[in-house]
């Protein structure tokens, strides 16, 4: 299924397959945030956003994006991750193509697919992931450096991010010790930590979508869809950063068990109704912390200040749109989403728009590449 597809579904239906949260190890400096579910409610969007700019990627011959995966935004320029075309496109602030990146095949310099990418803040280079651990590096011009591997003890990875110059987080969802900690300079895995029961990959097939790490503050943290918790990740490992508590929250004890997929799914479908569950992402800057979850059949979107402790939990919009899944957040009170272009009108309505990006919304065609939207907050 494509993941554009799931993004949509994920809104529209909650007959999709889950997974639930791990026991793992608590610190003593545990920040656990309250929340209460019963203020969950319909916002005018002017509520919640000050203005909303859209940003239509031009679509060529060469620049057409059939699947997106993955956002970046680094020095000015957009990177886009199509999963089906295993590239990457490269587009300049206002959305104007400047570059595709396309390497496919076993030849030195190649690669066989594209799971994850970052761009590396200490070298400047492009470094691209493929399922099976192997990391193959190039600068941002597309040359090839080098390519090595995390080791043949993992079985897959699906996400990494760079803790600092040494060493890197993976994503294995298939193995008890999720996260994997690799040092460059000893070429070998240190750590693998976050324990969570085998089933949670095996039996219960729903996967992380978004990337599981985020940085704010030079800080790299951590969090999966399964779990409430947010962790700090450092040299040394990994401590608990902050808790969500709903009063309410789903728990993977709670699945009886020995229970197939299609039993599991079941299960969580009913638990929804009374049970905070699935987390599809936490983010934030030095005001704001982001998290999406689903409760009481909706997804439901987040927005906690941090030095108010004040929130507000937004279930739909008056206006006719969804909360919308957000690829990453700025230091600018803003936020930032890939949307394909056929998908526009579940996100956002025309009449919250400029009449700049009006004329936009009605010149793009739904077969038209994605837009990334620009949400910025009111204070």
């Amino acid at each position: 299924m494509e993941i554009r597809i799931i993004r949509l579904i994920i809104y529209l239906s909650f007959h999709f397959i889950f997974v639930t949260c791990s026991s793992v190890e608590e610190s003593a400096s545990q920040q656990t945030i309250s929340i209460n579910v019963d203020s969950i409610r319909e916002y005018q969007m002017h509520e919640i956003f000050s203005n909303i700019n859209l940003i239509p990627l031009e679509t060529t011959e060469e620049s057409t994006i059939s699947e997106i995966k993955k956002l970046i935004f680094h020095e000015g320029k957009y990177y886009v991750l199509d999963y089906r075309a295993k590239a990457i496109f490269r587009f300049d602030a206002s959305g104007r193509f400047l570059s595709k990146f396309q390497k496919i095949g076993k030849g030195p310099g190649e690669y066989l697919g594209i799971d994850d990418f970052i761009i590396n803040p200490y070298s400047g280079n492009l470094e691209i992931l493929q399922v099976d651990g192997i990391v193959i590096v190039y600068t941002l011009e597309g040359e090839f450096v080098k390519r090595f591997s995390i080791g043949s003890e993992v079985r897959s990875t699906q996400f990494f991010h760079i803790v600092s110059e040494d060493i890197i987080a993976f994503l294995s969802e298939y193995t008890e010790n999720r996260l994997w900690l690799y040092s460059r300079s000893k070429n070998q895995v240190i750590k693998k930590l976050h324990e969570v029961p085998l089933f949670v990959g095996s039996d219960t097939p729903f996967k992380s979508i978004n990337s599981p790490f985020y940085k704010h503050s030079k800080v790299m943290n951590f969090s999966e869809p399964h779990t409430r918790r947010v962790y700090t990740i450092s040299l040394n490992g990994y401590s608990l950063k902050y808790a969500w508590d709903f009063g309410n929250d789903f728990d993977i004890s709670m699945f009886p068990q020995g229970q197939t997929i299609e039993e599991n799914v079941e299960f969580w479908q009913k638990s929804t109704k009374d049970y905070v569950s699935y987390f599809r992402y936490n983010l934030e800057n030095d005001e704001l912390i982001i998290t999406f979850f689903a409760y009481n059949e909706s997804y439901n979107l987040l927005l906690y200040k941090k030095e108010s402790k004040t929130y507000r939990i937004v279930k739909n919009f008056k206006e006719g749109a969804v909360p919308d899944l957000i690829d990453f957040i700025n230091e600018d009170k803003g936020v930032y989403s890939c949307v394909m272009a056929e998908d526009l009108h579940h996100f956002i309505n025309e009449d919250v728009l400029s009449e700049k990006d009006k004329a936009l919304w009605h010149r793009i065609d739904d077969l038209e590449n994605p837009v990334i939207v620009q949400y910025y907050f009111n204070d």
